[in-house]
């Protein structure tokens, strides 16, 4: 949750009671604030993120000879928008997954797109917002549990 002080866009600019009252108390969401920047958080999420939110995943693993990175992996793209709203962080095995690639000795159970809807309200609950990623899926958007080997997998690298 935020604790700067900032002006938001749903406070009143000309009454200053209901704008410190909006903006001190942290009500307002990271993208109600005027000055918000969609490119440069959506930009900024690769410095913010070293693991995968799906496995935990933080370095190539072994026996891999792909190219690796922690990638932004779209939950919803019609029409594609480079917003943190709509992206979570993935390694690439993942991110492939969720497209349903398989790749040989690195099997993994596919992520449905409200699986990854999921993993970004427990992961990175301030910037999630249903609304608007449904506002930018042609299919109702529910969160999903994911699949337990994904659990498994995160407290086996990240201890929890």
């Amino acid at each position: 949750m935020r604790t700067d002080r900032r002006r938001c866009m749903r406070s009143s600019r000309d009454g200053k009671e209901q704008r410190e009252k909006c903006c001190y108390e942290n009500c307002c969401k990271p993208w109600e604030m005027e000055d918000y920047n969609p490119k440069a958080e959506y930009e900024g999420m690769r410095s913010l993120f070293a693991h995968c939110w799906a496995c935990g995943a933080s370095r190539k693993p072994q026996g891999y000879f792909g190219p690796w990175l922690i990638e932004r992996a779209h939950i919803a793209n019609k029409p594609r928008r480079e917003d943190r709203r709509l992206v979570v962080m993935l390694c690439t095995i993942c991110h492939k997954s969720s497209h349903g690639e398989r790749l040989a000795n690195f099997s993994r159970p596919k992520l449905s797109a409200n699986q990854l809807l999921e993993i970004k309200r427990s992961v990175d609950p301030e910037w999630y917002d249903a609304e608007f990623v449904g506002k930018h899926s042609i299919r109702l958007m529910e969160c999903e549990p994911i699949d337990p080997w994904y659990e498994e997998e995160k407290v086996r690298r990240r201890g929890g």
